[in-house]
This record gives structure tokens, sequence and C-alpha cells, in this order.
């Protein structure tokens, strides 16, 4: 499964009553909400979704990098399972 790519972002639509959520390039539409403060928030975290998934999976590979440089105790062990458990949900699966 594959998400629209990003960057995106929030406009204002139909005279402040909505939030759109699109695609800064070409400006195609991902989703819209309407206008009240949690679901502009909302909004926001939806257009961050794409840059949010790139970072997690630059995360997971720095830290699968530099396994070899801790301890097996170590929390960053922890967090790279994490990450593939978010990345695993944000790409489709359970």
């Amino acid at each position: 499964m594959s998400h629209t790519p990003g960057p995106w972002a929030v406009r204002e639509a139909e005279g402040d009553e909505l939030y759109e959520v699109y695609r800064e390039a070409g400006g195609e539409l991902i989703t819209y909400a309407a206008a009240t403060t949690r679901r502009r928030v909302n909004a926001i975290l939806i257009a961050a979704a794409p840059d949010l998934l790139f970072a997690c999976r630059c995360a997971l590979a720095d830290l699968e990098g530099m396994c070899e440089l801790v301890e097996e105790d170590h929390p960053c062990f922890e967090t790279i399972e994490e990450l593939k458990v978010v990345i695993e949900k944000a790409e489709g699966g359970e």
C-alpha cells in the first residue's frame, strides 16, 4: 500500500468553514475537516504525516547503524522496535 506522496499542507477553504489537507505539488486534495480548533489541529497532523513517516524511517536507519556501538540492554533497541511498529502501521500493517 502506498500513500499520496508529500509534502502535504493545510489551507482554509469555503470561507473558513473547512480545512483542507492538500498535496503541495499540484494542489491535489487529500482530505478535509470541518472548521473547529480540534479538527484544524488534526488536519495539521495529517498534513505532517508524510514527513513524520520519512523522519521515522531515517531515525530507524540511524539507530540500526549504531547498534553495534552500544550494549545489548541499551534503550535504543526498544526505540528501534517501536519505530518498526509505527512504520508498519503507517504503511497499512497492523
